[in-house]
């Protein structure tokens, strides 16, 4: 069962809109949350920028392009050998995966399906243990 699905639309001012679904455990739809979203990619890094709340959404743990990545590896476990492309104002830690809504796993999914360019009428379905798959 799903857990929920994303149909991406455009709005009147040709923004686009990530139009959410989330699913009961019935399977029913009880709401639709819309956020305006523009699909961000530099670095091996997908972003996807909620521009409805100002939260840049991705799969990998990251911080301030101004932070410490030394006190990052120290204090919070990156590994020491990994993988920190620079993007969007932020340090990433690629080698890490820290998926907690549908935007961060669909821009994990976009991440490793770099082909896929989203537009007006595309739909994902976002599974429990946030997987997506395009439909």
């Amino acid at each position: 069962m799903a857990y929920s699905t994303i149909e991406i639309t455009t709005n009147e001012d040709n923004q686009m809109v990530a139009n959410i679904k989330p699913k009961t455990a019935a399977g029913n739809t009880a709401f639709t949350l819309k956020y305006i979203i523009e699909v961000k990619r530099k670095n091996g890094i997908c972003q996807i920028a909620n521009g409805s709340v100002g939260i840049g959404h991705s799969a990998h743990p990251n911080i301030d392009a101004s932070g410490s990545l030394a006190g990052m590896k120290k204090l919070y476990g990156w590994p020491k050998d990994g993988e920190y492309p620079r993007a969007f104002g932020n340090i990433y830690c690629k080698s890490m995966v820290a998926i907690s809504d549908e935007l961060d796993a669909l821009a994990y999914f976009l991440e490793k399906n770099p082909h896929i360019e989203v537009k007006d009428g595309d739909r994902f379905n976002v599974t429990d243990e946030w997987n997506v798959d395009k439909f």
